[in-house]
Parts: C-alpha cells; sequence; structure tokens
C-alpha cells in the first residue's frame, strides 16, 4: 500500500531524504517512484530500479500533464507532487 503525504511538514520532510533522479539512476529511490507513478499514473512500469527508458517517459507523461517542466527528471518540483499522490 502507498502512502502519501498528508501536509506540507510530511511533504518537506519526505523531499529531505530524497535525490534528483534522472536516465541512468538507480536504486531504492528509482524503485520508489517507479512504484508511485505506477500507482498514481498507472504507468505499469517494471520495479527494478533502474531509470532507463520507461521510467524517463512515465516522468515526462506525469510532468506534462501536471504543469512541470516535462524533462524526464524527477528533481523537487516533481518529487513534491509524486509525494502528495497528485
Amino acid at each position: 500500500s502507498i502512502k502519501y503525504a498528508n501536509n506540507e511538514d510530511d511533504v518537506q520532510e519526505e523531499m529531505d531524504d530524497m535525490e534528483l533522479l534522472k536516465y541512468g539512476s538507480k536504486g531504492a529511490q528509482v524503485r520508489t517512484l517507479q512504484r508511485l507513478l505506477n500507482a498514481i499514473i498507472d504507468a505499469h512500469l517494471e520495479v527494478d530500479g533502474d531509470y532507463g527508458p520507461a521510467t524517463t517517459g512515465a516522468v515526462i507523461d506525469y510532468q506534462s500533464h501536471r504543469g512541470l517542466e516535462h524533462d524526464g527528471i524527477c528533481g523537487q518540483e516533481t518529487w513534491k507532487k509524486i509525494l502528495k499522490g497528485e
């Protein structure tokens, strides 16, 4: 089950731990991102911890539908919306 941040303090606390993720990134935070994108936009990503073309495409899709710069990089503004479950 996915737990989203309930308020701005929770979001900020979560964001303090999050790294900027982009094509080529690997690890646990990428898996978290993939799980959240699957839950929020039904991205059908394999949760493998590899920020490859499919994850980049899902991030661009997410960003473009939420008024964010759609560059495929999961930085502060993208993380903020994702962590809220928006």
